[in-house]
């Protein structure tokens, strides 16, 4: 819906030259290996710990709050539909802003953004883990559920925009390769959250299940503000 009507003209016009055809028809590619780039393999790895950190910090929140929402705010599956509702509706605003946005803001700048707003789908699960037992939770501490399942739903779009950076920064001729790879490290980490929230649905699990998440995701967040200058094509890379 929101392809240019022209993209087939010009996809052929910028098309880049990654050789001369001989007489043959067969491609002779340049020694120097193109205009494919590369980049520092401590920028891939970190991009791929980002996909691993998204996964889990959506899969383990997701795992929880309608078991809260049930057993400690009384909520019906109703309302816990309504959360699921709200969270899709602000995955759609934030895709289309970002394709309006893509070309004024840096996808770097959005991953950044993205991993920093990952600690406000943490704290309200620490929040309802510190006060278990509290009698004093109310129907009000549902908006926490809210503005969880809120950032949740954005992540959609940071954890599109970290695969997109990744395809762009890697060898185009091993796409197979690392796309794999990717796809390895999302299902793996379904597995792992899935395991790891349906086994610490307790007070103590959970709070300890929330600093170890908050760790990975602070050490995530240096290892990001590190390579962040490596987030760009640089001219010198093969």
């Amino acid at each position: 819906m929101f392809l240019p009507s022209d993209l087939a003209e010009n996809y052929d016009e910028n098309q880049p030259s990654i050789g001369n055809i001989d007489s043959d028809g067969e491609i002779n590619k340049p020694k120097s290996g193109g205009t494919i780039t590369g980049c520092p393999p401590s920028v891939v790895f970190c991009l791929y710990f980002l996909v691993f950190l998204l996964v889990i910090l959506y899969n383990v929140p997701t795992t929880y709050i309608p078991l809260l929402a049930n057993y400690h705010l009384g909520l019906d599956l109703s309302h816990v539909k309504l959360l699921y509702i709200n969270s899709s509706l602000v995955t759609f605003v934030a895709f289309l802003a970002t394709y309006l946005l893509v070309e004024r803001i840096s996808e770097k700048n959005y991953i950044v953004f993205g991993v920093v707003s990952l600690i406000f789908e943490i704290l309200p699960i620490f929040y309802f883990a510190l006060f278990w037992d509290n009698d004093m939770l109310s129907v009000n501490a549902a908006y926490l559920l809210l503005v969880s399942m809120l950032f949740m739903g954005a992540q959609f779009v940071t954890y599109a925009l970290v695969c997109s950076l990744l395809s762009k920064l890697t060898p185009a001729e091993d796409a197979a390769f690392y796309q794999s790879l990717t796809y390895t490290v999302l299902h793996a980490s379904i597995i792992l959250s899935r395991i790891l929230a349906g086994a610490t649905f307790y007070r103590m699990p959970m709070m300890y299940t929330c600093i170890c998440i908050t760790i990975c995701w602070l050490f995530g967040l240096i290892w990001l503000s590190i390579e962040y200058k490596n987030l760009e094509n640089d001219e010198n890379w093969i």
